[in-house]
């Protein structure tokens, strides 16, 4: 299914490009009445993040999009999101409770009304407040789903990390999770 629906096939971007009005220009990128195809990434400055953005870019490139990176240190990036600063961007969904993300990931002023927002801010606050594991892991899923009716979100990657560590090492812990944690490492 992914590979027919959503693989790349760049002959048929450039085809849709085209038919929407945009011509390549001499400079390699397409334009439509003068302006050039071109945005702005917003890229975490560590990680996988920034190679992952570098690959987008090269593949945009391909078909005449012009888009260039910003890079910025992890903690600003919701900030910016928030602020509604940016044009397209990643965003890392790492930690084990996914609600520390989901009260700052949807701030799309343009996407609801005030009343759509409250009702998403009800249903995060729901989620927060859901002691049984298995209804907020539910509620969790409504809230993604709920996101996806007015954003485009496309999943880009899974980040896989690996440690390599000697085992004399005292103090090093390791949790179910894979989180790490140096504490008093001897």
């Amino acid at each position: 299914m992914f590979q027919k629906n959503l693989s790349n096939d760049v002959e048929g971007a450039k085809a849709l490009l085209a038919e929407a009005g945009y011509t390549i220009n001499s400079d390699g990128f397409l334009y439509k009445d003068g302006e050039k195809l071109s945005f702005n990434f917003l890229a975490r400055s560590s990680g996988t993040s920034v190679t992952v953005a570098q690959e987008l870019q090269l593949q945009l490139k391909e078909i005449g999009i012009d888009m260039s990176i910003e890079t910025i240190d992890w903690n600003y990036i919701y900030e910016k999101i928030n602020a509604d600063d940016y044009d397209a961007g990643i965003e890392v969904l790492q930690w084990g409770e996914p609600i520390l993300i989901l009260n700052y990931c949807y701030y799309d002023l343009n996407s609801k009304s005030k009343e759509g927002f409250q009702a998403y801010k009800d249903l995060v606050n729901q989620c927060v407040n859901e002691p049984d594991s298995d209804k907020r892991t539910q509620l969790i899923s409504d809230i993604q789903m709920s996101i996806f009716e007015d954003c485009a979100m496309v999943p880009l990657y899974s980040d896989v990390e690996y440690c390599a560590y000697r085992n004399d090492i005292e103090g090093l812990l390791v949790t179910e999770n894979g989180s790490i944690y140096y504490n008093d490492i001897k």
